[in-house]
């Protein structure tokens, strides 16, 4: 018996993906929420309007809602081209000679990774990926007093990452009718650790430089008073973002298994763990000097 490919596991690949935007269009409108009410608090901060326009943190964090309402976009649209069939088109379900099972217009549809609204939604997830990939290192080197030793291999991460995303995106441009784990396969991959082990080192180091902070402050008798033990763990989860780790290691596992399940780990990380790793961080930095 020939196996079933992996567009036929489960959750089926259509099912998965429509699951998938679902999902992110759920997180969506708890990110704009989160963004609107960033924005409030940074302008009530800053002593002047201009003083927030001529932030660089205020541009990247635009650069990254544009890159997650483009994702969206491009999802939605992937959905109505696949579920939404075209009137006065006579489809024909022919055979899947690997294992004797008949292709689904809606699994056809999302086959096609060199379509442009597909090629589209990968570019805008991997220029995401890459802002906030750059966001926690910027992050990092601040924790630790601007020293620039630290950041040099993270650096080095993400000039790679990079590289990967876009051999990744070139590859689906370019590949016929295929799933994601053949096409672009080893490009995809090193993109995930890519991404896992820059935020890993990152996240690593600025938890491990809070608990010192934390320490000190606890020794010298100017901890801060009122704060529980889990607002205390809650804080450094906030300010490591922790949680982008956790569901980059879900999505590397899930896509390494051929499991549909990476596109549901990945529309929960775009919106909200992504953009909300950038949006709880920035009202901690001071507008005025970054």
């Amino acid at each position: 018996m020939a196996a079933v490919p992996s567009y036929y596991g489960w959750p089926r690949l259509d099912v998965a993906n429509l699951i998938a935007a679902l999902v992110e269009t759920i997180l969506l409108g708890h990110y704009l929420s989160l963004l609107f009410r960033t924005y409030e608090t940074m302008l009530r901060r800053s002593k002047e309007t201009k003083n927030l326009l001529r932030s660089p943190l205020f541009w990247v964090s635009l650069l990254m809602f544009a890159s997650i309402l483009g994702n969206w976009i491009t999802v939605t649209a992937l959905v109505f081209k696949a579920f939404v069939l075209k009137s006065g088109v006579v489809y024909v379900l022919g055979p899947d000679q690997s294992a004797g099972q008949e292709i689904l217009p809606s699994i056809r549809q999302y086959l096609r990774l060199s379509d442009p609204w597909n090629v589209a939604n990968t570019a805008f997830y991997a220029i995401g990926t890459c802002v906030c990939n750059a966001f926690i290192i910027y992050r990092l080197l601040i924790v630790w007093s601007r020293r620039w030793a630290v950041i040099v291999a993270p650096l080095i991460m993400l000039v790679a990452l990079v590289v990967t995303a876009s051999m990744a995106i070139r590859h689906f441009a370019q590949s016929p009718d295929s799933s994601i784990y053949t096409s672009a396969g080893p490009w995809v991959t090193a993109t995930f650790v890519l991404t896992l082990a820059c935020n890993i080192y990152s996240t690593g180091l600025i938890m491990w430089r809070i608990y010192q902070s934390n320490r000190s402050m606890k020794s010298s008798g100017t901890e801060k008073f009122g704060q529980s033990l889990t607002q205390k763990i809650s804080d450094m989860l906030i300010q490591s973002a922790s949680l982008y780790s956790t569901f980059l290691t879900i999505s590397l596992v899930t896509y390494v298994a051929d499991s549909n399940l990476v596109f549901i780990s990945t529309a929960i990380t775009m919106p909200i763990i992504v953009g909300s790793c950038v949006l709880l961080i920035l009202p901690t930095f001071d507008l005025g000097t970054t």
